[in-house]
């Protein structure tokens, strides 16, 4: 404080009050006591990026006006094959992390981050391999000809006259489910005994890749065997 005097007055220079230093998250003047000034300073304080509220602060009565820079939301978003598949139920602020749990059958990724540009970092849910395997008697009977990840579904072909034809499919649990290529069982509808001569039955059989199917079965007992030919009727 500084005292003056003339023509019989006397004068008193007071000193601008300071104000407390202080600072903004998220700003250009973050660092702690980084904004200082005495009475009606001004400080112009830009927000960092993804964030916003940027403005002037004033001092006045030993005290900043508070400017405070706010996160921004990122756009919703979502991850296929996840507890997040849901379309837009990944939400939140810069900054903000969700943690994402992959379906069973798919992994990838744990964390989705909203970033500054207000987009969620991408996170995927990949389908896993299932183990190789192959069918007995089909046109994928070499060793391991069969692959594929969860969902995939392989059309296996059953060879000649074997039923049991069908898909196959990639489980969660990684492996794939099984059909079985084989001569199926038929059931004569008709009782009439079979001898040495040639005997017609009309006959229901069986298929497991085309279920309940009516048949012509021609039979002949010969030396011990059973030999027969068929005709599908359906």
């Amino acid at each position: 404080m500084s005292v003056f005097s003339g023509g019989g007055l006397c004068y008193v220079k007071v000193p601008p009050v300071a104000c407390t230093n202080t600072e903004v998250a998220n700003s250009d003047f973050a660092t702690t006591g980084s904004i200082t000034g005495v009475e009606g300073d001004t400080v112009a304080i830009t927000c960092d990026s993804g964030y916003s509220g940027s403005g002037t602060t004033t001092c006045s009565s030993a005290a900043f006006s508070t400017v405070t820079c706010s996160a921004n939301a990122c756009t919703a978003t979502e991850v296929a094959n996840s507890d997040f598949a849901t379309t837009g139920s990944i939400i939140g602020n810069t900054a903000d992390t969700v943690t994402i749990t992959c379906d069973s059958g798919y992994s990838g990724t744990d964390v989705a981050t909203c970033a500054t540009t207000g987009e969620f970092n991408v996170v995927t849910c990949s389908a896993n391999a299932c183990i190789a395997t192959e069918i007995s008697d089909s046109d994928y009977a070499s060793v391991g000809s069969i692959t594929g990840v969860t969902g995939d579904t392989v059309t296996i072909t059953c060879d000649g006259d074997l039923f049991g034809s069908g898909p196959v499919t990639c489980g969660a649990d990684g492996e794939f489910t099984t059909i079985t290529c084989s001569v199926s069982s038929v059931t004569v509808t008709n009782s009439e005994e079979v001898g040495n001569t040639l005997q017609t039955f009309d006959v229901l059989f069986w298929n497991v890749a085309t279920s309940l199917t009516s048949l012509r079965l021609n039979m002949r007992y010969i030396v011990g065997l059973f030999l027969c030919t068929y005709y599908n009727l359906s």
